[in-house]
């Protein structure tokens, strides 16, 4: 079942980013696009998103992390279908957004 989630919110983020028509640019030029420093922007109807240009083998590419696909589902949306993120301007994704893990209780 995680697995699944897993999947359908990777294909739902990058339909979104799809239909956004987002392009890729990198503010840097030349030889500094591998730096891990080097930005890329995609610019999106609410704003724009802030990633980093990162070195890979196939060649150098704009990586983006942590970016929000829904709302939170805190309230009435704890069981409904996802809604859309409220976020506008914008967004550093430029590294992972640490979520802090709830404790467990482990009832024997």
């Amino acid at each position: 079942m995680t697995k699944t989630m897993h999947v359908l919110t990777s294909l739902a983020l990058w339909a979104k980013l799809v239909s956004a028509n987002a392009v890729p640019q990198s503010s840097e030029t030349g030889s500094s696009f591998g730096n891990p420093t080097a930005r890329c922007v995609a610019h999106v109807r609410k704003g724009q998103i802030v990633g980093h240009g990162t070195p890979q083998p196939s060649g150098d590419v704009c990586e983006w992390l942590s970016i929000p696909y829904a709302a939170a589902p805190v309230g009435d949306l704890r069981f409904a279908p996802p809604k859309a993120s409220e976020a506008q301007g914008d967004l550093a994704a430029y590294d992972y957004v640490r979520t802090p893990l709830k404790k467990m209780c482990l009832v024997q």
